[in-house]
């Protein structure tokens, strides 16, 4: 099993577990986040657990037991600060969730609430987080 089938089979537990919760599938670019771990997720959750589909317009799924799981890419396309870094639009949003794939190929700190998250690795250089409160 390799990094993206590991990281669906972590973001379906959470999907399962925590029905109804806002959950984050990521990975650094957009091609890539279509070409791998979107395809991937879709050959480990069944078709009839799905409500809504990703749209071209609206990268998100909705489950049938309430979950959403938004796909989204790391690297925007955002204003550059002075030190060349481009900022994200993931740094205003909430999640319950958060699985990343492909991890080593990112190059970014993060900043994340007061709130405690539990971290577990699934394989190498990836990573999955959920709110301990949930």
């Amino acid at each position: 099993m390799g990094t993206a089938a590991a990281c669906c089979v972590k973001a379906l537990q959470f999907a399962y577990s925590y029905p109804g919760s806002n959950g984050l599938i990521a990975r650094a670019t957009y091609p890539k986040l279509n070409d791998t771990i979107r395809k991937e997720f879709f050959k480990w959750c069944p078709r009839d657990h799905i409500k809504r589909f990703p749209t071209k317009d609206d990268n998100t799924a909705i489950m049938r037991n309430g979950t959403t799981i938004n796909f989204r890419y790391i690297a925007q396309r955002g204003k550059q600060s002075l030190e060349g870094q481009t900022t994200s639009n993931l740094l205003s949003a909430t999640y319950d969730w958060i699985v990343v794939d492909q991890l080593e190929t990112l190059k970014f700190s993060t900043k994340i609430s007061s709130t405690s998250w539990d971290v577990s690795v699934v394989p190498r250089h990836t990573k999955a987080m959920m709110k301990p409160c949930l």
